[in-house]
């Protein structure tokens, strides 16, 4: 069977090893298995991604295609503009934080409205070329963000070459509830969050349809757009998590990943010294975050948290996938902590928990998706207080000293709903309904 070729706009892909590289290269290795060649149109990744600083050197200086099995992958080189040169600059001088704030504002308004203001501003014609040469052999454009900006982007590809495109959501852009850039500066606010709901509206009525990662980003993102939208979970490789390892010798709890302010670590915090103290001759329990210290102000947080209880607290930068693989499968129990006041969210950790086949502390619940898919997999530790956390724990620990392991019902079944061939294949689906 001849394979049809899709495009599939994402400027994060491995080497990166970000978590937001993941959807797009789960796609690259799956399509193929349902009728697809896809075609990662996304920038060169030169460096180790250790701090935020490494994402914004220079990277390649020509146009690289290469063949993989299944797909394509064709890298862009990635210069430097003035913002980025100021933030890798070891050189400091007087106003050079305002000129760098002053610069990622202005780019990231005027972006908007013309092209040229995107970092990568080449991507748009290298890909708009390729489209015109290859018309005839690419069945649709597949663009997943963010950078949110890649909408604008397949926009102006529809218009030019009238492709027909798909968006994918891995985060909702102006219906997000947190985290939007502008929402510390109030003089903007009100002004640049009407002009981005403006332009998203604008460039999605070009798209076909959507996807997003969890059932209320699509909803959200449905009402402002006004078509089409279903739900595609990030999922998790079977394959990357096949290795066993030999447990921690203290008993471990470990979360993965980004730690926002929203999550709250009250109940962690009780919880954990009263375990301690109530273990204290027996047995260490410890928590382990893993890549959180990557955001310099969380590890902060952290370490002002628990500062009575650092020799119980363990907090990594960046590491690459295999080692937070690792680290996961030597703890005991993992952790998700729920998003405090914003609608739930199913976070990629969820996914690679199920992967991992342990069980998983929620702490506090979301009290909706990530209590309903872990209550499904067997998974779930239910979390709301104090209290119930150091019960709950103890039992655990308790039969851990008798039996050295941690014993709980998996459903097997249930998790493989989220295999990323799954989602892969569900993907695809869709495609067929509206690529040539």
């Amino acid at each position: 069977m001849e394979l049809k070729k899709v495009i599939v706009l994402s400027y994060w892909f491995p080497p990166c090893e970000l978590t937001a590289s993941q959807r797009a290269y789960s796609w690259a290795l799956n399509f193929k298995k349902f009728g697809y060649h896809p075609i990662i149109f996304t920038r060169h990744w030169d460096r180790k991604i250790e701090s935020p600083k490494d994402l914004h050197y220079n990277a390649g200086t020509i146009v690289e295609q290469e063949e993989f099995d299944g797909y394509t992958v064709i890298k862009i080189p990635y210069k430097q503009n003035l913002r980025d040169k100021l933030f890798t600059s070891e050189k400091n001088f007087l106003g050079k934080n305002i000129i760098q704030k002053f610069l990622t504002i202005t780019e990231l308004i005027f972006q908007n409205f013309s092209i040229s203001f995107i970092p990568y501003a080449n991507q748009y014609k290298i890909l708009k070329d390729y489209i015109k040469k290859n018309d005839k052999n690419i069945s649709g454009l597949l663009v997943t963000a963010n950078p949110f900006i890649n909408f604008k982007i397949a926009y102006h590809l529809n218009k030019e070459t009238g492709i027909k495109w798909i968006a994918d959501y891995r985060d909702d852009w102006t219906t997000r509830e947190f985290g939007q850039w502008y929402e510390n500066i109030p003089v903007l606010k009100f002004f640049t969050r009407k002009l981005e709901i403006y332009f998203e509206y604008k460039w999605l009525q070009s798209a076909s349809m959507f996807f997003s990662v969890s059932p209320n980003c699509v909803q959200k993102i449905n009402k402002l757009i006004k078509i089409r939208g279903e739900v595609i979970y990030n999922g998790f490789e079977p394959k990357d998590f096949e290795k066993n390892e030999n447990l921690f010798p203290d008993f471990t709890i470990c979360y993965n990943g980004t730690l926002l302010d929203i999550q709250d670590l009250t109940i962690l915090k009780e919880g954990l010294k009263i375990l301690n103290l109530n273990y204290k001759n027996k047995i260490k329990i410890k928590l382990f975050f893993a890549g959180t210290g990557f955001d310099k102000n969380q590890k902060i947080r952290i370490n002002e948290t628990f500062a009575d209880q650092l020799e119980f607290i363990e907090i990594t930068n960046r590491l690459p996938r295999e080692e937070v693989i690792r680290i996961q499968q030597k703890c005991h129990i993992l952790l998700l902590i729920a998003y405090n006041n914003v609608k739930p969210l199913a976070p990629s950790k969820l996914f690679d928990y199920m992967a991992l086949k342990k069980p998983v502390l929620l702490c506090p619940s979301d009290n909706d998706i990530m209590e309903e898919m872990l209550l499904k997999t067997g998974q779930m530790i239910l979390i709301s207080k104090t209290e119930e956390f150091v019960n709950k724990l103890s039992g655990i620990i308790d039969a851990y000293l008798v039996t050295h392991k941690v014993d709980f019902q998996f459903n097997q079944d249930e998790a493989n709903v989220y295999t990323r061939e799954n989602q892969a294949k569900k993907l695809t689906q869709f495609m067929d309904e509206y690529f040539k």
